[in-house]
């Protein structure tokens, strides 16, 4: 699947980037020129394609093969993305970014969430990798894992995960029987998902095996 996602943007790219309509805009309307050729992070829909540079995102409708620029004139609330990742389920793109920031992009709305941007602490707010599971998204950040509720458009909870509750840098995170891996700068960590405590460090384990 993944494959196909791969080439389908490698088609359409080149055509997106280089034959823009150059004509005017209409009088009172904004147009955007971002850049957005060079893809960081790519996300299967439904019945679509995204795929982000750092200055905005394209998407691809798989039906009739439309695409549509999706930039900070026509939505979003930031610059220089870092990620993102669509839910099917609730039908949500989650738009991530260097600076901390996250976009939730609905069919007819953008909600932004800015709590991890906004944070008043001195860490790397990077988010690096978004991971769903249930009706919650996992977001790899620079100060550890950040939960967001997707039914309540917020953040959940904070998963510290470096000694004595100092911030690490996670990559990404995966659910495997019952226990959540996350790949850190400093090595693997692994977790029990029921543990009630997973906000404190002492409740992550770092893998020697």
């Amino acid at each position: 699947m993944f494959r196909h996602i791969f080439f389908l943007f490698i088609f359409f790219i080149p055509s997106l980037c280089f034959s823009q309509d150059n004509s005017l805009a209409a009088v009172g309307k904004w147009r955007d020129f971002f850049p957005l050729n060079n893809l960081i992070d790519i996300s299967l829909g439904n019945n679509s394609v995204y795929g982000a540079s750092r200055y905005g995102i394209v998407k691809i409708d798989i039906n009739d093969n439309t695409v549509k620029r999706i930039t900070r004139t026509s939505g979003l609330n930031d610059s220089y993305i870092s990620a993102i990742a669509h839910n099917t389920a609730y039908n949500v793109l989650l738009v991530g970014y260097e600076n901390g920031n996250l976009d939730l992009l609905f069919e007819t709305e953008v909600i932004n969430v800015p709590d991890i941007k906004n944070a008043n602490i001195i860490a790397v707010k990077k988010i690096n990798k978004i991971q769903f599971y249930n009706q919650f998204a996992y977001l790899s950040t620079g100060l550890g894992i950040i939960v967001i509720d997707i039914t309540r458009k917020e953040v959940k909870d904070t998963y510290i995960l470096g000694n004595n509750g100092t911030y690490l840098n996670v990559n990404s995170i995966d659910f495997i029987n019952g226990e959540i891996f996350a790949a850190t700068d400093n090595g693997i960590y692994t977790a029990n998902e029921n543990n009630p405590f997973l906000g404190s460090y002492l409740s992550w384990a770092k893998r020697t095996d």
